[in-house]
């Protein structure tokens, strides 16, 4: 439908990167460089999230998430899953450089990714 075609929409779930834990009550702020108006969600208890942003022509949005048990930035979903990773990769990743990719929609279909978040504390006896 035309109305489909003029919006994005981006969903997922986020989990901690060490537990593999979904994180609730992330927040997920879509920005566009140069704009001075963001578009905001928060996970809910399972760690989804859902958003309907407006088209880009040109571009996508970047994505901060903040979450007080957590440090800045994110690792976006790899292949293969990070959720088939063991424990002591996913360390590794924790002290890895954070990757973000832009985020770009698709007319007619939800674009869906995966977030992981570095813990500000590591427990020693992870699992």
């Amino acid at each position: 439908t035309p109305e489909a075609a003029a919006i994005w929409s981006f969903e997922g779930q986020v989990f901690d990167l060490i537990t593999l834990q979904p994180v609730r009550q992330a927040q997920l702020v879509f920005k566009v460089r140069g704009n001075p108006q963001d578009w905001a969600v928060k996970t809910d208890a399972r760690g989804r999230f859902k958003t309907i942003l407006p088209p880009l022509a040109n571009g996508g949005y970047e994505l901060t998430i903040t979450q007080s048990d957590y440090l800045e930035g994110y690792i976006d979903e790899m292949s293969p899953p990070l959720r088939e990773a063991e424990l002591d990769e996913r360390r590794m990743l924790a002290g890895a450089a954070v990757r973000n990719a832009v985020w770009i929609g698709r007319p007619k279909a939800s674009t869906k990714r995966d977030i992981f978040l570095i813990p500000k504390v590591i427990p020693a006896d992870a699992r």
